[in-house]
């Protein structure tokens, strides 16, 4: 058909030029249709029809491509959304298994001595293994606090070297001011009961008890 072929040339020419001259507007997609004086002929009118209809389908694909072509680029122009950075597994291992471990709690007990008598007070505290004490001297010294090897047991090897300073085995230095302190970790000391005294004040009854729980 005569009349299609041409009108299909012209709707490539105008597509080719819209393509690569996005300036121009939508007016110019439409290419003029031919003049045909016996329109009124049945069969020249359905001709017609099927070149319009032609026209707007290859019309509705190129609009489709050239939209597309623009849609890539300014997607293309976007920038790209950054993903966070995860944990290694030897991160999240390490992690998880210092959120396991449980946290050291630090008992304060204090040597007091007056006309009243020599005590360490609290005498008897509750701690767990890997727990630390601390004996703070406040006054009526000098004090000091020394293990009874018997009673530690087979854990008096344990706390001796658990001791930071010591006089003697299982028995820490003296503390002569006031203020001054000492700090005994229970690290790996088994659950048990652990008696100790005041060596300078120990016939005047200065005792107390270290209670380790399970």
């Amino acid at each position: 058909m005569p009349g299609l072929n041409d009108a299909t040339q012209q709707f490539q020419t105008r597509i080719r030029d819209i393509c690569w001259h996005p300036s121009r507007g939508p007016s110019s997609l439409m290419p003029p249709m031919p003049h045909h004086p016996a329109l009124l002929d049945t069969s020249r009118r359905s001709r017609s029809i099927v070149v319009v209809g032609v026209v707007v389908s290859l019309l509705d694909l190129a609009l489709g491509a050239c939209g597309g072509s623009r849609t890539q680029l300014n997607l293309a122009g976007r920038p790209s959304r950054l993903v966070p950075a995860t944990r290694s597994t030897h991160d999240m291992v390490g992690h998880a298994r210092g959120s396991a471990e449980p946290k050291a709690d630090t008992v304060v007990i204090e040597m007091r001595g007056d006309a009243n008598g020599y005590v360490f007070i609290p005498d008897t505290v509750h701690i767990h293994t890997g727990d630390l004490v601390t004996w703070k001297m406040v006054s009526g010294g000098p004090h000091n606090f020394a293990f009874s090897q018997a009673a530690a047991g087979d854990a008096a090897d344990v706390i001796n070297r658990n001791m930071p300073v010591k006089m003697a085995y299982l028995s820490s230095p003296l503390l002569m001011n006031p203020g001054e302190a000492l700090t005994v970790p229970f690290n790996n000391v088994p659950p048990g009961t652990y008696e100790y005294h005041c060596t300078p004040h120990l016939a005047m009854g200065q005792k107390g008890v270290i209670i380790v729980d399970p």
